[in-house]
């Protein structure tokens, strides 16, 4: 019923903050008395009504007699010496009885009986101070809420209220007060001290008072910039800047160790509690150790080890007995060091030795670096298989242990690499591994090592390298269109090949030439036995001793490349339409045709005493389109044709060189690929290969037990290079670069030599 009543009236709005924030005349407490003052002396008791105080009058005038309005349900106070009466709360003494409410000119008085909610609207019609007015379906009874705007809890004193400003809510009885120049709490008295000198000192400071609606340092308590009670104030105690020490209490303005606490320093400490300063000033207590009565001891069930208190059931370092340190991990359990389940003491900690790397099954086993420990076993992963120094690596690619362990793969001017247990290094450019240790990497710098000049081995033989080339040696100079080249064990023989040419010869090393032969009919190819010097001209082949002396002529045939063994001189014919191969006995006789065309250009021949190789070089003579290169063969006493190869019209070669088991021959390619390149054909006819690309403008080759050598044109003039590739392929290794049109090339033990056309020189480089 209390929940009902509630709404009738403004008992439980009101009441309650009155007691608390006005100076009563009358009071609703138990005992029906309370203090209350109006600025003037103090007067004498009155009876209130039921639940209700008498008030006291004050020597300046009002509320002289008592308050006392004769209603239990109202609260009767002296308010700035006049009586004030406002509806109490709808509980205890000022309560009014079921189905009635609370007035402040009749007391309790009958709700109207009601059907609906519009009888009650009929029956307060026109009373502002009631809102969400209703009828009680369950009772019959009208039930509203008092008026209350701000929604504080209190009702405006129009409506029998006590709240002096119902629009603001923290305007109320019981309010707190504050320094605004506002009557916060409706006692009738503004910034009322010390409630409002309190609040400025929590807000401000210690050493504010309100003044004028707002907060003020006293002057007294000025200091500085800094507002203080130097009554109080442990910073400013007494005068200002008067610290009292640590501890130490400011009281009446005089610094000093509160109650029975005792100066030890510039500490006020409680020698009866204080466990760094227990009994006397300085005396500790154990850690954890606790003072009492001026003594120092442990906690019940505590020990006393060095200078700690410490639980002996479970403490890590002093598990059992006083000193008694548990293993890192491991716990202290009823006196006893315990490690988690599945682990063991390995030294001084608990370790899994099923998967702990360091103490791999049992303590101490060390797993190899990148192996892990499972079940108790070190395993190294997929493909890392193998323990070198400890350390799980993969011998087939580590290059700290190729192949085996240790074997380090040198990084010196290179990127190394271990491939498939192997160290391989890839050089930078002008370096080499000329020593063949991989630890050192690339040792060599080819382009200026003379004994390694471009590739490892190759020595220039007393001349410089320079850009990984050897600087060749010019042996004769100042010859006129040089063009066929030729070498026996101490002498060189060449053909000029002008009008009036000459076949000439010359030492090795160099020196004075000596013509063999003059006047001849633009002389090209050019070769040699052991006592005799054959060549071709335009209109002939022919021959001359060594050391000179008349010329024969052997037939009457054009003979562009030539070629001889002991019996027969052998040569290519290049003269539309009837390029041919042809030869004739060394000491003459009938001439032999090998083989004719009408559209093909033969390029290269030679001889092995048995057959007679030559090449189709798939060009028409004078232009007119591109024929199958071929590379063939015949017996040098006639016979079937064999070719050992056919292009099949995507090439075309310009020169072969023969060895005792194959035949090596270089070209060119047509239209779009233009690349040169060097291949070889065994002299039956079966593994034909690319040995290497070269120059777009491969030349002439020569041959020895080692390598294959050619000259090729480059871009410009002086752009041609000499080139060296092994008999079984690999990379091209440029022998000198930067020639004048490097035409026909020979090789003997020592050196390389070839015709520059370009500047009429004949020049020579070392092999190696």
């Amino acid at each position: 019923m209390s929940n009902l009543w509630n709404r009738w009236g403004v008992g439980s709005l009101a009441g309650a903050g009155l007691l608390a924030g006005l100076v009563a005349c009358g009071s609703s407490s138990s005992d029906g008395a309370a203090a209350g003052s109006d600025g003037g002396g103090t007067g004498g008791q009155g009876t209130g009504g039921s639940g209700a105080s008498s008030g006291t009058g004050g020597s300046g005038g009002g509320c002289a007699g008592s308050c006392d309005d004769g209603f239990n349900c109202t609260i009767d106070a002296c308010v700035s010496g006049k009586c004030a009466n406002s509806i109490g709360p709808n509980t205890g003494a000022t309560a009014c009885p079921p189905g009635r409410y609370c007035t402040v000119d009749k007391g309790c008085i009958a709700s109207p009986a009601c059907a609906s909610t519009a009888d009650c609207e009929k029956a307060f019609e026109g009373d502002a101070c009631k809102t969400n007015i209703k009828c009680d379906p369950a009772s019959s009874v009208c039930l509203f809420d008092t008026l209350d705007k701000d929604h504080d809890g209190h009702a405006p004193q129009v409506c029998g209220g006590d709240d002096c400003d119902d629009s603001v809510a923290t305007i109320h009885p019981g309010a707190s007060e504050s320094c605004d120049g506002k009557d916060e709490d409706c006692n009738g008295v503004v910034d009322d001290s010390p409630t409002a000198d309190k609040w400025c000192q929590a807000n401000e400071g210690v050493g504010y008072v309100c003044q004028s609606g707002s907060c003020a340092c006293k002057p007294e308590n000025l200091c500085g910039s800094s507002c203080v009670d130097r009554m109080t104030d442990v910073n400013h105690c007494g005068t200002c800047d008067t610290k009292c020490t640590s501890g130490e209490t400011c009281a009446a303005g005089i610094c000093g160790c509160p109650g029975s606490t005792s100066q030890c320093g510039n500490l006020c400490a409680d020698l009866s509690s204080d466990s760094n300063n227990c009994g006397t000033c300085g005396h500790a207590c154990l850690t954890n150790g606790v003072c009492g009565g001026g003594t120092c001891s442990c906690p019940s069930n505590w020990s006393a080890c060095g200078a700690d208190c410490v639980l002996l059931g479970e403490d890590e370092q002093n598990c059992g007995t006083c000193g008694h340190a548990c293993p890192n991990g491991a716990y202290c359990a009823a006196s006893t060091c315990t490690c988690p389940n599945g682990q063991e003491v390995c030294g001084s900690t608990c370790k899994d030795t099923s998967a702990d790397q360091e103490n791999c099954g049992s303590c101490g086993n060390v797993c190899p670096l990148g192996a892990s420990c499972s079940q108790g076993s070190c395993t190294c992963p997929y493909p890392w298989t193998t323990v070198c120094s400890n350390v799980c690596v993969s011998l087939d690619d580590d290059i700290a242990n190729c192949g085996t362990c240790g074997a380090v793969c040198g990084a010196a001017n290179a990127a190394p690499t271990c491939v498939t247990s192997v160290c391989q290094l890839n050089c930078i450019v002008g370096f080499a591994d000329c020593n063949g240790h991989a630890a050192d990497g690339c040792e060599t710098n080819t382009d200026n090592d003379a004994l390694n000049c471009g590739i490892c081995g190759h020595s220039c033989a007393g001349t410089s390298c320079s850009s990984g080339a050897c600087q060749p040696a010019v042996i004769v100079s100042g010859l006129d269109h040089p063009r066929g080249l030729a070498v026996d064990a101490s002498r060189l023989f060449w053909t000029t090949s002008v009008s009036s040419g000459t076949v000439m010869s010359a030492p090795l090393a160099g020196g004075n030439p000596t013509i063999l032969a003059q006047n001849q009919n633009y002389p090209m190819g050019i070769a040699v036995d052991s006592t005799t010097v054959f060549w071709g001209t335009a209109s002939s082949i022919a021959k001359v001793a060594k050391n000179g002396g008349s010329v024969t002529t052997l037939a009457n045939e054009r003979g562009d490349k030539i070629a001889v063994d002991g019996a027969n001189v052998y040569w290519i014919k290049i003269q539309y339409p009837n390029g041919a191969v042809q030869s004739v006995p060394v000491d003459g006789g009938s001439v032999s045709t090998f083989y004719t065309s009408s559209t093909d250009t033969p390029a290269g021949v030679a001889t092995n005493g048995t057959d007679v190789f030559w090449a189709s070089s798939g060009m028409a003579y004078g232009g007119g389109g591109y024929y199958p290169s071929t590379v063939n063969k015949i017996p040098v006493g006639g016979g079937s044709l064999v070719e050992l190869n056919n292009l099949a019209g995507c090439c075309s070669v310009f020169d072969l060189a023969i060895d005792s088991s194959s035949v090596y021959y270089v070209g060119q390619g047509h239209g779009s690929t233009t690349n040169g390149w060097l291949r070889s054909v065994q002299q039956d006819g079966s593994g034909d290969v690319l040995l290497g690309l070269v120059d777009p403008s491969p030349k002439a080759l020569a041959v020895d037990d080692c390598c294959v050598y050619g000259t090729a044109g480059g871009a410009s003039q002086n752009e041609g290079v000499v080139f060296r590739v092994p008999k079984t392929g690999g990379t091209v290794d440029i022998m000198a670069n930067h020639q004048n049109s490097p035409r026909a090339i020979v090789v003997d033990a020592s050196y390389l030599y070839w015709i520059n056309e370009g500047d009429g020189t004949i020049v020579r480089s070392p092999k190696k």
